[in-house]
């Protein structure tokens, strides 16, 4: 089935859309997401990359996230960290890089997506996680971090 820019940008445009119904459209709607996710609105970015991620769990939607988590906008960023999740493999390098992210949402979703995921035991991590369990700001991700170290599961409210 051939999707079009159009058909995408309405299934999105909703203030929250059927993310399951969307997905629907299938992997045609790739290059048309990772379009949005590039573009200057935030909003339409941080769906379109959560929906890229539940269309696809390898290469095109691990793209889309990778170029999201470098965005300088929050919004799209807290997107990405919540995608990582959703991936087939979960891009060490950008969990890392979000988990040192100046934002306390993009920190606290990444968190979540690292469990999740089973990341916690990733060698690559280990670091980021021991400092946010000693030096972060926020104590609920401190206590996040640190169950997450010792292999339980968090919670990071």
């Amino acid at each position: 089935m051939t999707v079009t820019m159009d058909q995408v940008q309405r299934t999105l445009g909703a203030e929250e859309p059927n993310y399951a119904a969307a997905a629907r459209l299938g992997t045609d709607a790739l290059p048309h997401l990772e379009l949005l996710a590039a573009g200057p609105d935030a909003g339409l970015a941080a769906k379109a990359v959560s929906l890229a991620a539940l269309i696809d769990h390898g290469a095109s939607a691990t793209r889309v996230v990778t170029k999201a988590a470098a965005s300088q906008d929050p919004v799209v960023r807290v997107a990405a960290a919540a995608a990582l999740s959703n991936l087939r493999t979960m891009p060490l390098a950008v969990a890392t890089r979000l988990l040192v992210d100046a934002d306390v949402g993009v920190r606290k979703l990444t968190l979540r997506s690292v469990a999740a995921a089973g990341a916690n035991n990733a060698p690559e991590l280990a670091a980021s996680l021991r400092a946010i369990s000693t030096t972060d700001p926020a104590p609920d991700l401190r206590r996040a971090a640190s169950a997450l170290l010792a292999g339980d599961t968090p919670r990071a409210d």
